[in-house]
């Protein structure tokens, strides 16, 4: 009798192991997570406290956001770690960055 208690509570063990680990829950645990667009514009903002006051636009493109004057056409001003601008904008933890439309910045963030 002893041996089927056992028996049945290692069963309920490896039952809620494995309900742990299960897909809903890899999608509970994504859900967490936060996907916030920065537009150029908004990356300009960066630029302008961060690079170069006439800074105004910046693109994330070739693996960083890269900034420029728009006088007489747009000009080079420096570029930036995309997981520094994303800190900059909202202090939490980023857990990765990819690109949007037009250049735009896309951070993910824990909840």
């Amino acid at each position: 009798m002893l041996r089927r208690v056992l028996t049945a509570a290692a069963a309920l063990a490896c039952a809620g192991a494995l309900a742990a680990t299960s897909p809903a829950h890899a999608a509970a645990h994504a859900a967490a997570n936060v996907d916030i667009v920065y537009s150029p514009l908004s990356l300009g903002e960066y630029c302008m406290a961060h690079l170069s006051p006439q800074a105004t636009i910046g693109f994330y493109e070739y693996g960083s956001v890269r900034c420029y004057r728009t006088q007489n056409g747009l000009t080079y001003a420096g570029s930036a770690s995309p997981h520094s601008v994303c800190a900059y904008f909202r202090p939490h933890p980023v857990v990765s960055v990819g690109q949007g439309v037009s250049g735009a910045l896309i951070c993910t963030y824990s909840a």
